[in-house]
């Protein structure tokens, strides 16, 4: 197609973007998409590291001291949870400074919190040393919880963009196992180091483009076309999606609606905006997932994996063998889930693979309650079996899609509202879950505390089932268009750009 012809091109003119040429085919935007994925998966990966610290670090000091009393209980429950407890302020912080300087620079200033973090932990020599460096480490945990997602939403092409959102937890999970297999046959310090490897990797932040969709919401047209062309190539597909993204952000500036629901001072704005279906109903599906996510009670039962396998089998050497095969097991299923993704609904993989899991919770629970009860005899190999059933369910299903659809439907109008709230609503769970889980499992045993996660995902999965749209292969301004319009379906949504005849 010649220069000029583009079916777009009266958008770009108006917007003041130059027009060129399409592109063949290339793998360039790819290549360049990929570079910057992997930047932000390693930040997903050493949230998982020292999410996973904790479980080692406190089987080995007991283990050396010959003592459960070297690390309380209590003091067991607070390393495992002062990560995600001091994400709490950071997570209110964040989604400011993504607004306002921007995805590029906030992923940097990140980056410098992880590297003292990790200093702390190779050179804490006490146990409040620890606590210290995992509240520094919080920071990863707040980023995940609000606007990661959304950074690769907006720097990836919705072709791919479900694979990049889907490996990101993957590598969460990598993170504790590779966390655990450390612990298990080596010092614990030791996984300071591999965080220090991966952090160098993340330095290549600083040659990054800043996020298109940013750059339109601040009305820098040109920049963000330029940067979206440098990301997502040349071709029919990208410009479509670049024009939309120009023409939906310059309607956006045309409304009298803040961005930022935390500097609204008029009570009726407020008002306004909390009522519009345009950020009722996308805020509440991503709460809704998050607490899918958190009540499955897959990542507790991870980062709490000895004290759990123990009471389950009452072997200490057969709970650290099935820890690392339930850990490799939920890695696998996470990668297998990506790829049935990339050719599948993702509302239907989330509703099957959940429901699956949360079957497999009701199957356990009635397991370790019958063989409390003495009925039938306890079985190690069953036990495990069923555990990796669950961990592969859960691993396919909202372990890896509940932010990977959140980080989709988040309507860059809102964007800082949704994500703050969001962001907090998933630290209050997942501290109040880290903290109290010690105790639920002393006051409702195992077979009540998995009943329990099975109750709370079952009412979740309900709600899911009746509200959550489809969202593969559409573009994040076509799925923000529908949130925006009444009964109008997801996938007749598209709103074609075409040239006045």
């Amino acid at each position: 197609m010649e220069k000029g012809e583009y079916e777009y091109d009266e958008v770009f003119i108006n917007a003041n973007i130059p027009i060129i040429e399409y592109e063949k085919n290339t793998w360039k935007p790819v290549i360049r998409q990929t570079t910057i994925c992997v930047g932000i998966w390693y930040m997903y990966f050493m949230q998982g590291l020292y999410l996973g610290a904790p479980t080692v670090l406190v089987a080995q000091v007991r283990r050396e001291a010959n003592s459960t009393d070297a690390i309380s209980d209590e003091m067991s429950s607070w390393l495992s949870s002062m990560q995600v407890l001091s994400s709490m302020p950071i997570g209110l912080i964040l989604p400011w400074l993504f607004h306002k300087i921007g995805r590029k620079y906030t992923y940097f200033i990140m980056c410098l919190f992880i590297f003292i973090g990790y200093v702390l932990f190779y050179t804490s020599t006490n146990v409040y040393h620890v606590l210290i460096s995992q509240a520094f480490l919080g920071v990863s945990t707040a980023a995940s919880n609000t606007f990661m997602p959304v950074m690769i939403a907006e720097y990836t092409t919705p072709k791919y963009r479900g694979i990049f959102l889907t490996f990101k937890n993957a590598s969460t999970f990598w993170g504790i196992w590779i966390s655990n297999a450390i612990g298990t046959y080596y010092y614990w310090k030791n996984i300071a180091i591999v965080s220090f490897v991966c952090s160098v990797y993340m330095l290549t932040v600083l040659a990054w483009p800043e996020s298109p969709t940013w750059l339109a919401m601040k009305g820098r047209y040109t920049e963000s076309a330029k940067s979206h062309r440098w990301l997502k190539g040349v071709n029919k597909n990208s410009e479509k999606e670049l024009a939309y993204l120009i023409r939906l952000q310059k309607k956006t500036k045309t409304i009298p609606l803040s961005s930022n629901t935390l500097n609204m001072s008029c009570f009726h704005t407020v008002w306004t905006t909390v009522t519009s279906r345009h950020f009722y109903k996308p805020a509440v599906i991503c709460l809704l997932l998050v607490s899918q996510y958190q009540f499955t009670g897959k990542l507790i039962i991870s980062i709490y994996a000895i004290e759990v396998l123990k009471s389950l089998t009452q072997n200490e050497s057969v709970a650290y063998k099935a820890m690392l095969i339930l850990d490799g097991v939920t890695v696998f299923s996470m990668y297998m889930g990506c790829i049935i993704s990339r050719y599948f609904k993702r509302r239907t993989i989330m509703l099957i693979f959940t429901s699956s899991g949360i079957s497999l919770l009701y199957i356990i629970s009635l397991y370790l309650y019958l063989v409390a009860l003495s009925i039938i005899q306890e079985s190690h190999i069953l036990i495990i079996l069923l555990l990796t059933g669950f961990s592969i369910a859960i691993g396919c299903g909202p372990v890896i899609l509940a932010s990977t659809i959140y980080g989709e439907i988040v309507p860059s109008r809102y964007l800082t509202s949704i994500t703050t709230l969001n962001g907090f609503n998933g630290t209050i769970l997942m501290s109040v879950l880290l903290k109290l889980s010690p105790f639920m499992f002393k006051t409702l045993k195992m077979h009540g505390s998995f009943l329990l996660f099975a109750i709370s995902s079952t009412v979740i999965l309900i709600i899911l089932y009746i509200i959550l749209p489809e969202t593969k292969d559409k573009t994040v301004q076509e799925i923000e268009e529908y949130f925006s319009e009444k009964q109008k379906p997801l996938e007749n949504s598209q709103t074609l750009l075409k040239r006045k005849k």
